[in-house]
């Protein structure tokens, strides 16, 4: 079964606070590169997690959330 961190929430919370990729990245010292990972759901380091937190006044719960993905694959009923 898959998992993913999605971080659609993130993107939410900067419009909602009106905050531009642009000024976060002068805020928190981030590269265009980590701003491309959230993007694509990929994973960042909890570093990274702190400075957004930081710079948004937030909690990491409130610019990401675990999303459980379908198990596309047949059922090995082989196992114990």
């Amino acid at each position: 079964m898959g998992m993913a961190i999605v971080y659609t929430k993130f993107f939410f919370l900067l419009k909602e606070q009106g905050i531009s990729l642009y000024r976060l990245k002068k805020m928190t010292g981030l590269a265009d590169a980590t701003i491309k990972s959230m993007r694509n759901n990929s994973s960042v380091t909890t570093d990274t997690l702190c400075k957004v937190c930081r710079a948004l006044h937030c909690q990491p719960g409130d610019i990401m959330e675990y999303v459980e993905e379908p198990d596309n694959s047949q059922s090995d009923n082989s196992l114990p």
